[in-house]
C-alpha cells in the first residue's frame, strides 16, 4: 500500500514539476515575444534606399509583398531612390535604415552575394529577374564577346569590392554609376554591350525613348539572374535590433496568407 502511495506521489511530483517548466518557458517565451513587440514598436516609418531603376515600379507586385511584410510589423516603409551603389552607402552609414541588396547567378556559377559591412541581408528574395546582354541592331558580337567587345556594367558594391581588390579591371569592361549612363554610351558606341538585368533594362528604355535603336527581345542574351533581399542597417538600429528586425521580417514574410500574396499579384 505504502509502495502503491510512494508511486503516485512521484508521479504527481514529476507532472508538477513537468508542467511548471513548461509553464516557466511559455513565461520566458512570451516574455521575450513581449520584448521584441515593444522594440519593434519605436519604428513606425523607416526610410528605404532604392535604387532608381524601381522607381517606376514602385507599386509593382513583388514590392507590395514587402510593404506588406512591414505593415503587418507595423512598419511604414518610405522610398527614398538613389544611384544603385549610394543606396548600399546610404543604409551603411546609417542615414537610410533599409535598402535592398542584389545576388547574382551567372549561368554555370554559383551565386555570388557580396555581403556588405554594417548590413543585415534577410534571408527571402522578394524578387529574381533575368540578366541580359543588351546590344544596338547593328553590333557584331565575337564568340569570346567577354574578353573582345567593349562591356558596360552597373557599379555595385560587388564589382566595387572586386576592383578595390584587383584594382585594374580588363580594359575593356566599363564600370557606370547607373543605368542611364551605360545605356547612353552603348547608343554613342563607346560600348558595345550592357550587361543589365530586365528591370533596369526596361527603366534605361523607356527614359531615353530609344525602343527603336536597342535590341529587341529575340538579341538580348541570357547570362544569368539576380535576386533582391531586404536589409537593415546595422549603423541605423544597432547590430542586435537589426537582427532582431531581420529576424521578425523574415518570419513575417514567410507567413503572409494566400490572400495577401494574391492581392499584391492584381498590381
Amino acid at each position: 500500500m505504502m509502495n502503491k502511495r510512494t508511486g503516485f506521489y512521484k508521479s504527481l511530483i514529476s507532472a508538477l514539476f513537468i508542467y511548471s517548466s513548461l509553464s516557466f518557458a511559455q513565461s520566458t517565451k512570451n516574455g521575450v515575444n513581449d520584448e521584441i513587440t515593444q522594440k519593434i514598436s519605436k519604428y513606425k516609418k523607416l526610410e528605404i534606399a532604392i535604387p532608381n531603376a524601381f522607381e517606376a515600379q514602385a507599386e509593382f507586385a513583388p514590392l507590395c509583398l514587402v510593404t506588406t511584410t512591414f505593415k503587418k510589423m507595423g512598419i511604414v516603409i518610405i522610398p527614398i531612390f538613389m544611384p544603385l551603389i549610394r543606396s548600399t552607402k546610404e543604409a551603411q552609414k546609417g542615414s537610410a535604415a533599409l535598402t535592398y541588396s542584389p545576388s547574382f547567378t551567372f549561368l554555370g556559377k554559383p551565386r555570388d552575394m557580396f555581403i556588405a559591412k554594417g548590413l543585415v541581408i534577410t534571408h527571402h528574395s522578394f524578387l529574381s529577374e533575368a540578366m541580359h546582354l543588351y546590344s544596338k541592331e547593328n553590333t557584331v558580337l565575337s564568340k569570346n564577346w567577354f574578353s573582345h567587345n567593349q562591356i558596360g556594367i552597373i557599379r555595385n558594391m560587388l564589382s566595387v569590392e572586386r576592383s578595390e581588390s584587383t584594382p585594374y579591371l580588363p580594359g575593356n569592361i566599363r564600370q557606370f554609376p547607373s543605368i542611364l549612363p551605360a545605356f547612353r554610351s552603348l547608343l554613342k558606341n563607346r560600348v558595345d554591350v550592357v550587361i543589365a538585368s530586365e528591370l533596369y533594362a526596361k527603366h534605361a528604355i523607356e527614359v531615353l525613348k530609344q525602343d527603336r535603336v536597342l535590341i529587341l527581345p529575340k538579341r538580348k542574351i541570357l547570362i544569368g539572374e539576380v535576386s533582391y533581399y531586404i536589409s537593415f542597417s546595422e549603423q541605423y538600429f544597432g547590430v542586435n535590433n537589426a537582427k532582431l528586425l531581420a529576424d521578425k521580417y523574415n518570419e513575417g514574410f514567410v507567413d503572409l496568407t494566400k490572400t495577401e500574396r494574391n492581392n499584391c499579384k492584381k498590381l
